[in-house]
């Protein structure tokens, strides 16, 4: 493999791609998908406690031919559940569900 003659054109890291391909786009959009999730998830422990989990992957998907590498990133967010709520809730006499207990 050789090396390409230009520095500037080499990209040494992962960040590298995400500042390029889409011109940027794709790592500001990351970015701001990770601090929604950041953000969702504080509301989510200050109203309910606890732990609370959220993933954001990054895919860098690769195809390579003798003309080059194709690179297409994707990313997928997934939000923190909402816990589950529970309640007690009574039948009354005739048969209705109410909030408070009638017999």
């Amino acid at each position: 493999m050789s090396e390409p003659r230009d520095a500037a054109d080499r990209l040494p890291d992962i960040v590298s791609p995400l500042q390029s391909v889409n011109r940027g786009d794709d790592l500001a959009l990351i970015n701001g998908a990770m601090n929604d999730l950041i953000a969702l998830l504080s509301e989510r422990v200050t109203e309910y406690g606890g732990i609370h989990k959220a993933q954001l992957t990054v895919t860098f998907a690769f195809a390579a031919d003798p003309g080059g590498v194709d690179l297409l990133i994707s990313s997928k967010i997934t939000p923190p559940k909402r816990p589950v709520g529970k309640d007690r809730m009574f039948i009354s006499d005739r048969a209705d569900l109410r909030q408070e207990r009638t017999n």
